[in-house]
This record gives C-alpha cells, structure tokens and sequence, in this order.
C-alpha cells in the first residue's frame, strides 16, 4: 500500500487489491498531513505486538479485536476486523516514514529545475511529487473457530 501525506488508501483482502477509502475496503490506512502518524483503520482492529503471523492466531482468539484505529508499527501483528472477516495482518516493512517527516509542506519548498517548464518562459508550470509511505504487508485469514 502506498499513500502521501494527507492521505488514504483503502485495501481489499479478498481481491488483494487497493482502492479508495470509505469505498468499503476491509482496511484503509491513513497519513496525517504533516507524516507524523501513519495510522491503520478497520471495523475492529488490535496491535498484538511484534508477533510473527504464523503464531499470532492463538493470541487473536483470545485478545479479540477492540478500536476502530491503531498507529503503524514495522513488525507488528493485528488482527483486523471488516465486515466481511477477520485478518491477521503484519506489517513486514514501512517505507519512506523518515522522508516524509523531513521534507517540508509543498507550499514552502522551493522549486527544482526539474519542476520548471523550459517552453513556459514565466516560470513554474510543475509541482514536485511529494514523498510517499509504503507499506508492506502480509496477511492470512483467520479460522472461524478461533474467531471471538
């Protein structure tokens, strides 16, 4: 998954595939404007710590699933709550945190040559891209029977 500053990108499990938040993904993840918070969002969703997916379905069942958010971690196990299933997701690797905590609002950055339009003899026709989150995931259902 990958998402700017300001920003939410929406994942399906059943699909794989990324979509538009609020456009009933199982999982959306969220950027505060300033990159200071990267934050998961779900019907239900609990951080069972730096768990390895293999052993955290045993943990799952009995701690169950219980905010609608919780802060990003490298590492970290959640079991996920949509209103189609129950997922443990791990979030193998975030990409891209410290960029996007350093680099300045686009309002205040100068621009760069690659940013100016030779053919436009006013100036600035360009805007930078901004530096983006990504997010690693790996994710496995979990069993009904060990479901809360």
């Amino acid at each position: 998954m990958e998402v700017a500053p300001g920003g939410c990108v929406g994942f399906r499990f059943g699909a794989g595939t990324e979509q538009a938040c609020g456009a009933g993904a199982d999982l959306e993840l969220r950027l505060a404007t300033e990159g200071a918070t990267l934050r998961l969002e779900a019907d239900g969703i609990r951080n069972l710590g730096m768990v390895a997916l293999s052993d955290a379905a045993s943990r799952a069942s009995v701690e169950g699933v219980a905010a609608p958010a919780e802060t990003v971690q490298a590492g970290a196990t959640y079991v996920v709550q949509s209103r189609r299933q129950t997922i443990l997701v791990r979030v193998v690797e975030v990409r891209g945190m410290e960029k996007v905590r350093s680099s300045a609002p686009a309002a205040l950055r100068a621009p760069r040559a690659s940013e100016v339009d030779a053919a436009d003899p006013r100036g600035i026709t360009a805007t930078a891209p901004s530096p983006k989150v990504t997010l690693l995931l790996e994710w496995m259902p979990l069993e009904k029977s060990s479901q809360k």
